[in-house]
């Protein structure tokens, strides 16, 4: 009798821990909106627009090279904007100055201008001596009637202005990505840890039967962005957990996916060594997509680096290298509940807290609302550096007994505080502390909370910069 009740309960967790999972899944997914288009994420760099003709700029998309590490996908460096000098002083009132810069069109002067002129008074009174006898009236001149100006002009446009607008062209072409490369960086620093860098390769463009515009990239490798402001320069280079290689294809109705096709893609990345320039591994996947998409063999494959402006029909699957910044996926919060869902189906230990979740379990260990209470047992040694308080001394008392306590209360009442002093107990009693924050601030502030003789064991990832790189090594 006992067992059938048990396995009755057993039974019952299993469905309602099924049904919540269910349930969990799919308001993830409601709550996440599938992106299609790569315009459409927060910032976007094409490998394309990076000049190949300067000093200044690398990228592994057009291959190896010596005087660079495998690992610098990208470097961009600053240089000081070419300065035109030497208009001669006889054109300077006949120069348009707008049109100066514009290094697209050669620059012509202006027809014509108004001067100020001094000329004699007609209306003067000779025997008034307040009647001014010059007064200064505007006149137009032509540039015609100054044949010299035209002449010295276009020796100018020649000798100067010429070598001058394709330096500046050059620069305004690096600029361009460097600004691109700072405005993402500016960004990711704001946004904080929701958002990602990635590397996208192998843009699809297509115009799917449904109708849906499709442009996104099928193979994805995580990056990171490092920024030194001393020389100005910018290196993205892969992510300190690796690039992961990965193949997504959430930007295709279940319909438009070929069975199969992820698990084949995927497998086939592992050849690449977690190297998205390993065209040799890349492009043969690539063009297995291609096939997989097309119906009766219509889809097109390109190893161009430019993007196509047109969507057709046709599946077009490009090399197109891309740096992207965009939220994050619930990848992991899915393969999360994935994981619960398949350990629970196989028979396999239901975590505690999930019971919580599942107001199941019954322990009672944790029931703050018991009438018969025991006041909290301060241990014998308490190790708090900073001022403290008996509700600290109860924080420790309970999570001697239990897997978590809940500490609220409004901002400004001492939870960094509280913080710190339960980081420097557990420290001397030899224990090690994770403390994680939604934001990079909340850490900050925390660390101000520390004792300065505690910093130095304190290892903080405020972000996946090069700093945080070094404090982890």
């Amino acid at each position: 009798m006992e067992n059938s009740k048990n396995t009755k309960l057993a039974e019952m967790i299993k469905d309602k821990a099924g049904r919540l999972l269910a349930y969990l899944t799919q308001l993830e997914r409601i709550k996440t909106k599938v992106v299609r288009n790569v315009d459409d994420y927060q910032n976007v760099l094409w490998l394309s627009d990076i000049p190949r003709d300067s000093d200044y700029c690398f990228t592994q998309a057009w291959g190896m090279n010596e005087e660079y590490d495998n690992d610098t996908w990208i470097e961009i460096r600053k240089y000081k904007e070419p300065v035109l000098e030497g208009v001669p002083t006889k054109c300077k009132q006949w120069v348009d100055w707008e049109s100066l810069r514009n290094t697209e069109d050669i620059p012509e002067l202006l027809e014509s201008i108004v001067i100020q002129e001094e000329i004699k008074n007609p209306d003067a009174e000779p025997d008034d001596p307040e009647s001014e006898e010059f007064i200064t009236v505007n006149k137009t001149i032509y540039l015609k009637d100054y044949p010299e100006v035209s002449e010295e002009w276009e020796q100018f446009v020649d000798s100067k202005w010429m070598p001058w607008a394709e330096l500046h062209q050059k620069w305004q072409s690096v600029q361009k990505v460097y600004a691109k490369l700072f405005s993402i960086h500016q960004e990711q620093q704001k946004l904080g840890e929701q958002y990602e860098l990635v590397l996208g390769i192998g843009l699809l463009s297509w115009r799917t039967p449904a109708g849906l515009i499709i442009k996104r990239h099928f193979i994805t490798a995580k990056a990171l962005l490092e920024f030194d402001a001393k020389i100005g320069k910018f290196t993205v280079i892969p992510s300190i957990e690796g690039a992961n290689l990965e193949a997504e294809f959430d930007m295709l109705d279940p319909e438009n996916q070929p069975p199969n096709l992820r698990q084949v893609i995927t497998d086939g990345l592992k050849s690449a060594n977690d190297d998205p320039w390993d065209y040799s591994s890349v492009e043969p996947l690539l063009k297995t997509i291609t096939n997989s998409l097309a119906d009766k063999g219509q889809g097109e494959y390109s190893n161009s680096l430019e993007k196509q402006k047109k969507i057709s029909e046709k599946p077009v699957v490009e090399y197109a290298p891309a740096l992207i910044l965009r939220k994050r996926s619930i990848k992991g919060i899915l393969q999360t509940l994935k994981t619960i869902k398949e350990q629970i189906e196989s028979g396999g230990e239901i975590p505690s807290e999930f019971l919580d979740l599942l107001e199941i379990n019954d322990s009672k260990e944790d029931d703050d609302t018991s009438e018969e209470k025991p006041s909290p047992e301060i241990p014998q040694t308490i190790y708090f550096p900073k001022p403290y308080n008996n509700e600290q001394f109860e924080i420790v008392h309970k999570l001697q007994s239990r897997k978590g306590v809940l500490v609220q209360g409004p901002p400004g009442t001492g939870k960094s505080h509280t913080i710190a002093n339960l980081i420097c107990h557990y420290l001397a009693n030899g224990k090690r502390i994770l403390v994680t924050a939604k934001t990079p601030r909340a850490l900050k502030v925390l660390y101000g909370q520390m004792p300065k003789q505690i910093r130095p064991l304190c290892v903080s990832l405020l972000g996946s910069g090069l700093a945080e790189k070094n404090s982890l090594e």
